[in-house]
């Protein structure tokens, strides 16, 4: 059975790409997560904005992997995103690839820190209040997932996004 993804690039281009995939990628495959594809004569990091059973090309190539475990993207937020650069001009991959730290533009594996885990009370840092609430949250478990990026750039300080 015919299988496909629709794809976005970082590109100013305004059309989605149908890649075909895999038996063994459908059941990774979501909405959202991060695919290496090939892309004219080379590969690229692409988004999977969606699924389907039909494509509106003829010819398509295969993704070559899932890159991500978890989802980066909500289907809701992709909405956002395609609503803003409808409303701005912009191509949507555009808008998806600003949307993400550079270090997951790259086509590598989503990194899991585990070893960098500290308890919140180790850590000699004075959270701005909005921080604080989040760490709560967290700790009281009211959301399930949470995406944190780290600030490198200032000393000892990280950003937290829920």
């Amino acid at each position: 059975m015919e299988r496909y993804a629709q794809v976005v690039f970082g590109l100013p281009l305004k059309e989605t790409f149908d890649y075909a995939v895999s038996d063994s990628l459908w059941n990774e495959l979501e909405v959202g997560k991060r695919v290496y594809v090939p892309f004219r004569n080379s590969y690229r990091v692409g988004y999977c904005v969606g699924k389907s059973k039909k494509s509106k090309s003829t010819y398509t190539k295969e993704i070559i992997s899932v890159l991500d475990r978890e989802i980066i993207f909500s289907e809701k937020f992709l909405s956002f995103l395609k609503k803003l650069s409808e409303r701005y001009f912009a191509c949507w991959g555009e808008m998806v690839e600003l949307a993400i730290p550079p270090y997951l533009r790259k086509p590598k594996e989503t990194p899991l820190k585990e070893e960098k885990i500290y308890a919140v009370k180790d850590l000699e840092i004075d959270f701005s209040p909005i921080t604080r609430e989040i760490i709560e949250k967290i700790e009281n478990k009211e959301n399930d997932k949470f995406l944190i990026f780290e600030d490198y750039f200032q000393n000892k300080r990280f950003n937290l996004y829920y």
